[in-house]
């Protein structure tokens, strides 16, 4: 069971898990037990935490705020973002609670992919291009990034889709200086082409229909 809610996830039955690679089973389990990285709010760092008010050492309990990943999350970048739903805070002292929807803010912006030397228009919000800055790039974004954290389909298409370029070293035909300094500056994230192959075929193409896409990758097709 996913230990927070995720834009998409893995069903695996044990009878299923019996005849899958080892590596798959593996990823779908880190993928079910690991808790996405804060973002609606400040986890506190440590075990325990002094009350000043209560004078007691209490355990600290980071609990994550019930998002919602509706079929749009998966069709861009949101960078770990959801909707919210609550209650609007009221000033006055009796009234009925009026319930709200928080939602990302999205924007359309263009990205640039050095392995794959071409850019893509994609819906993304403000934390995924700090992400993206973080990373040192959108490559670097989309590669080293946990799936957990990226938290959507099209990313692990954009993964698959550099894996693939990474592992023929299908990408700068007419430079072959540049196609070896783009080779050694992301050689360290491939994965045996054996996992590749089967973790990606039988993990994505599962649950990725590609012609959802072509408005963003049309030369999937």
């Amino acid at each position: 069971m996913i230990s927070e809610a995720a834009a998409y996830t893995y069903d695996l039955y044990e009878h299923e898990a019996k005849q899958l690679p080892e590596h798959y089973v593996e990823r779908c389990k880190d993928f079910h037990r690991r808790d996405p990285k804060p973002i609606h709010f400040m986890a506190k760092e440590g075990k325990w935490e002094y009350q000043t008010n209560s004078k007691n050492i209490i355990p600290i309990q980071n609990v994550h705020i019930p998002l919602i990943f509706p079929e749009e999350a998966n069709e861009g970048l949101w960078g770990g973002e959801g909707v919210i739903e609550g209650y609007r805070k009221s000033h006055k002292r009796f009234t009925f609670k009026i319930p709200k929807m928080w939602k990302p803010l999205l924007m359309t912006r263009a990205l640039y992919s050095e392995i794959l030397d071409q850019w893509f228009s994609v819906t993304v919000t403000f934390h995924t291009l700090d992400q993206i800055d973080e990373a040192k790039g959108f490559d670097f974004y989309i590669l080293k990034t946990h799936e957990r954290d990226i938290n959507s389909r099209l990313g692990m298409v954009f993964r698959r889709k550099m894996l693939l370029a990474l592992s023929n070293k299908d990408f700068y035909h007419d430079d072959p200086k540049k196609r070896s300094r783009v080779f050694r500056k992301y050689v360290k994230y491939l994965i045996p082409v054996s996992n590749f192959y089967r973790y990606f075929s039988s993990l994505n193409m599962l649950y990725i229909s590609f012609h959802k896409w072509n408005k963003v990758i049309s030369y999937f097709s």
